[in-house]
């Protein structure tokens, strides 16, 4: 769906609105009032066409579409199985005029990574029209579920081993030379492994990915609004791995405090009031000291000021005494389980690498319980 202009009749049969800010379909191009925009309430042919075709063309190479996962205007992503491989995965098809090979060769450089918090590229089918990208499918859907419910608190030691997770991916991200630039809650994924009790995040979606480079100047915006740093905002900046920790530290404002610390309406709105700021405002809903320090370092508007992903590790709100201390019984069975199955693979990164992504999963301070709490 798609914005327009004012002064169109809503397409729906039953409303006579007039004069409001409509909706397009982009399947169809036909136009609905913020009531009827909802997929559930018009049913498009076209669109219902072209998710019989996608059907057929995933079938086609031997994944078998369970449901529609979400869908733009460039295509969807739909849940598969693929009988061959024994395995759930996310098929994520995209208009070959839309295709940005960044992505790919992101997530291709980052397979050597290994890493259990970056969400893993598993294949590419090249057709006609389109490309079929195969993902990890993440069965929790994102941290934007966590952001939009006020009624949901996380439990300290639940939101400490979370932010320790997202850290881990970034700095194993960042240390491939690569800037994400669209950090934000809904590129930051939730799964858990049937039967695990565990949950993992998965940073995914690097369409605007990049590599750094000394002369990284911003030449196009990149990124969500309410995340960008007060440098996106700027002519020919220079644009390094700071902006994705400083998204970060957006990220965890919203899951904290359930809104922005700034967002307005638009780019330049939302860059004149930045440009009026000294900082970010410590928000009522943290009280935590140690926890708004850590914050702070994140959303320090000078990014040569701005911490690194490693540097957040070493943070004392995840090296102190009272980090250490704070971890549920849960979490220690939970961690007690895990090391057992580890200890039963036979993967060469678990027996040879005691700072990989596997064995921080089987520490209790890395292990979550967002199960109990969102669902």
């Amino acid at each position: 769906m798609e914005g327009e202009d004012f002064g169109v009749h809503c397409s729906f049969e039953t409303c006579n609105q007039l004069d409001f800010l409509p909706i397009k379909c982009s399947s169809c191009k036909k136009q609905f009032c913020n009531t009827h925009f909802r997929p559930e309430a018009h049913f498009c042919k076209k669109e219902n066409q072209r998710s019989d075709y996608f059907e057929d063309l995933l079938r086609s190479h031997g994944y078998i579409p369970i449901r529609k996962l979400g869908q733009g205007s460039y295509g969807c992503v739909f849940l598969c199985c693929n009988l061959d491989l024994r395995i759930f995965l996310a098929m994520k098809i995209i208009q070959k005029d839309k295709y940005d090979q960044r992505e790919m060769d992101a997530s291709f450089e980052l397979r050597g990574q290994s890493n259990k918090f970056i969400c893993e590229y598993i294949g590419i089918i090249d057709e006609t029209s389109y490309q079929l990208i195969a993902l990890n499918y993440c069965n929790m859907k994102s941290l934007d579920v966590i952001a939009k419910q006020p009624h949901i608190t996380l439990p300290s030691y639940t939101l400490r081993a979370l932010m320790k997770q997202i850290f881990e991916g970034m700095r194993a991200f960042h240390s491939e030379g690569f800037i994400h630039r669209d950090i934000k809650c809904d590129n930051i994924l939730l799964h858990s492994p049937p039967g695990s009790g565990l949950v993992y995040v998965k940073i995914a979606d690097f369409g605007f990915a990049k590599k750094e480079v000394l002369n990284n100047e911003n030449t196009y915006p990149a990124g969500t609004r309410p995340y960008m740093s007060p440098e996106q905002f700027l002519e020919k900046a220079l644009i390094t791995q700071k902006v994705d920790m400083y998204a970060l530290g957006i990220t965890f404002f919203r899951i904290i405090a359930h809104k922005y610390p700034v967002n307005e309406a638009t780019f330049k709105e939302q860059r004149e009031k930045l440009a009026k700021l000294k900082n970010i405002e410590r928000p009522p809903e943290i009280k935590d000291d140690i926890l708004w320090d850590l914050l702070s370092k994140l959303l320090e508007f000078d990014p040569e000021k701005r911490i690194t992903a490693s540097e957040a590790l070493q943070h004392p709100y995840f090296t102190s005494t009272e980090a250490k201390n704070d971890i549920s019984e849960k979490q220690q069975d939970l961690a007690k389980l895990q090391k057992e199955s580890l200890s039963q693979s036979t993967s060469t990164s678990y027996q040879h690498s005691p700072n990989s992504s596997q064995n921080q999963i089987a520490s209790p301070s890395s292990i979550n319980d967002l199960r109990a709490v969102i669902s």
